[in-house]
């Protein structure tokens, strides 16, 4: 009880959504569908390949996320390896840049 008088209801959203985020982010395999399609966007992107391969033959593609996203993406994995990490950490800071342009 005297922890919400002194801090903010928000202040505690945000310790919390920090700590599962980074929860999330460090864990090593996929959580959720679009994570390998999305990866593997990049890291065609990141080959010089087109993000958008032929649908004439299997194996097809998906894209949920923007072009931006997979472009900014592939920028990283051509520095470091591809791992789910780094698209995890990508999205975190747009939650953050959005956030912050929305208060």
């Amino acid at each position: 009880m005297i922890v919400y008088r002194r801090y903010p209801t928000s202040f505690l959203f945000w310790i919390a959504f920090v700590q599962k985020s980074f929860a999330h982010i460090s864990y090593p395999w996929g959580t959720d569908y679009v994570e390998l399609p999305e990866l593997s966007r990049a890291i065609l992107l990141s080959k010089g390949e087109s993000m958008y391969p032929s649908w004439e033959a299997p194996p097809f593609q998906e894209g949920n996320y923007t072009p931006l996203f997979t472009f900014l993406h592939s920028l990283i994995l051509q520095v470091f390896e591809p791992t789910l990490f780094y698209g995890r950490l990508l999205n975190f800071f747009f939650v953050l840049l959005t956030a912050g342009m929305l208060s």
